[in-house]
């Protein structure tokens, strides 16, 4: 007899009045669903943690802030930035 056959009468079985399916059948079928689920949630765990870990990299190479004279977005060049006194001053009492 074929093994694949037998197992699948076993499991399925439909009679005249109603259509049933096995208890192993159904677990079975369960099982995969949450094995399947929790293989999503870890792979999207996953990419989430290295999205950060890669933001938190980026950011260690600049800064979410750059101050930049505005010559310098209109140029390929860069300008440095001159400031006076007043300036500084102003800058260190919004920064402490």
């Amino acid at each position: 007899m074929n093994l694949p056959f037998f197992l699948a009468k076993r499991i399925y079985t439909n009679n005249a009045d109603k259509i049933r399916v096995d208890r192993p059948a159904i677990r079975i079928a369960i099982a995969g669903v949450a094995v399947g689920l929790a293989v999503m949630l870890v792979s999207v765990s996953v990419v989430f943690g290295f999205k950060h870990t890669i933001r938190n990299k980026v950011v260690g190479f600049g800064s979410h802030i750059q101050v930049a004279n505005f010559m310098t977005l209109q140029a390929s060049e860069q300008y440095p930035i001159q400031m006076g006194d007043s300036m500084l001053k102003v800058l260190r009492a919004i920064l402490v």
